[in-house]
């Protein structure tokens, strides 16, 4: 028997938001990002997603984040951070965020494009700020 989509999406929805109800990112075991970013750090994409799925509560689990990153990776998120933050209290409200950085007349679309580089999807506008 075929679960309805309607159905399906609101379980993935459900497990989705229970999987990332810590306020603070944990720590990659083997001290790279893991995923794309392997042994040489995380990619912008992997440090936003780490900042906006927590969400981070404090600037603290920002920089915990960031610091994970590529040099590459980090100057790309604190360009779309210091965007973002021109019109959101802080980089980790993600209703502000996904209005800058995912929807039309966002001020930081530009930036949120850098920080996926080559990625074909964004998580975020496509999965959080759906």
């Amino acid at each position: 028997m075929t679960t309805p989509p309607t159905r399906t999406a609101a379980v993935i929805c459900a497990l989705a938001l229970a999987a990332c109800s810590k306020s603070e990112p944990m720590p990659p075991s083997d001290g790279g990002g893991g995923g794309a970013g392997g042994a040489s750090g995380m990619t912008c994409q992997e440090i936003r997603l780490c900042v906006l799925e927590g969400p981070c509560a404090d600037e603290g689990c920002v920089q915990a984040c960031a610091q994970r990153g590529s040099p590459a990776a980090q100057t790309a998120f604190e360009a779309l951070r210091a965007c973002t933050v021109q019109a959101c209290p802080t980089v980790s409200d993600v209703n502000c965020a996904c209005g800058e950085q995912c929807q039309a007349g966002g001020s930081c679309l530009q930036q949120a494009d850098v920080c996926l580089g080559t990625v074909q999807m964004d998580d975020v506008c496509d999965s959080l700020c759906a």
